[in-house]
Order: C-alpha cells, then sequence, then structure tokens
C-alpha cells in the first residue's frame, strides 16, 4: 500500500538518499535533487515544455538512463524498475 504525506526539504532529501528508486518529474529542482541525493531515478513524461527541454538535455547527455514517454509509458516503467531493482542487489549504481 502506498501512503502520502508532506516532508520536509531536509526529510526528503533523507528519504531520496535511502530509497532504492525515485520516480520524479524532470522539473529543475527534482533535477537537482536526484543528481544530489537519488542513488536510482526514473523521470515521469513531462508535464510542460520546459520539463520536456531538460529532460531531453539529461538524455542526450547520458544521464536519464530510465525516462518514460508518453507513448511507452508503461514498459518503460516495468523495464526502469527491474534495471533499478537487479542494480541495487548488485551494488550497481543507475
Amino acid at each position: 500500500m502506498l501512503c502520502a504525506t508532506q516532508v520536509s526539504p531536509a526529510q526528503a532529501q533523507a528519504l531520496l538518499t535511502h530509497s532504492g528508486v525515485a520516480v520524479m518529474t524532470p522539473g529543475l529542482g527534482n533535477i537537482y535533487d536526484a543528481a544530489a541525493c537519488a542513488r536510482c531515478v526514473f523521470f515521469l513524461p513531462p508535464a510542460n515544455d520546459s520539463q520536456g527541454q531538460q529532460l531531453r538535455l539529461l538524455i542526450d547527455n547520458g544521464l536519464a538512463p530510465h525516462y518514460a514517454d508518453w507513448h511507452d509509458l508503461v514498459v518503460s516503467v516495468l523495464l526502469a524498475c527491474f534495471d533499478c531493482l537487479f542494480a541495487q542487489r548488485s551494488r550497481l549504481c543507475c
């Protein structure tokens, strides 16, 4: 069961540091948090044009191995989750 709650920025960073997979929109703040704290990030499809531009830059520079396009959402989510889980088990970072 998933449970949502509000946490402080410091708590969010601590949770990101200890989470197996972080699922985020490709907004600038999330990109910064992911770079600083997350071990494995799956980027959701962009919600606006600037997020799309930011995600494209990450992809083009090899910084977003796990992401979804609106056209392949279901397949990408499953593959990314499996990749991250297997990488964790073998102590590799995504």
